[in-house]
């Protein structure tokens, strides 16, 4: 009897273990803290520019007319570039609009949005990434 009740026990035990186990981050967004340079402190670099530098931004061309891609093609016809968000806000004219509203000077953080889970906040309109923008 003793032994039929320690080996419960220990079923439960394992059972309620491995229900509870802890949820691991899959946090593929990534926050470019922008800085002056050390090195080059007078150099005035771009939203674009910050942006060359994360992982999985394709950038095609320079200036306004850039085009940016996050996830890749996802549509034939329509516009592959993602979604800017500033302080909130989201920006219907995408790069050329960010790039004319906010200063870089003024720019405190810039996120980058790229799996499903991030991206279901803003539906649709998010599909192709979303890239948040936070002013000081």
């Amino acid at each position: 009897m003793k032994k039929g009740i320690i080996l419960l026990f220990v079923l439960f035990v394992a059972a309620l273990t491995s229900c509870t186990s802890t949820k691991q981050s899959s946090d593929t967004s990534s926050n470019i803290k922008l800085k002056n340079d050390i090195e080059n402190p007078g150099q005035n670099k771009t939203l674009i520019d910050y942006l060359r530098h994360e992982s999985g931004v394709q950038i095609i061309g320079s200036g306004s007319n850039a085009s940016i891609r996050i996830r890749g093609s996802s549509s034939l016809k329509g516009s592959n570039e993602p979604l800017f968000v500033v302080n909130g806000r989201a920006l219907n004219g995408g790069l050329s609009e960010a790039i004319q509203l906010v200063p870089t000077q003024e720019i405190k953080s810039v996120r980058v949005l790229k799996n499903a889970d991030e991206l279901s906040f803003y539906g649709s309109r998010g599909a192709n990434g979303v890239i948040e923008i936070l002013t000081k």
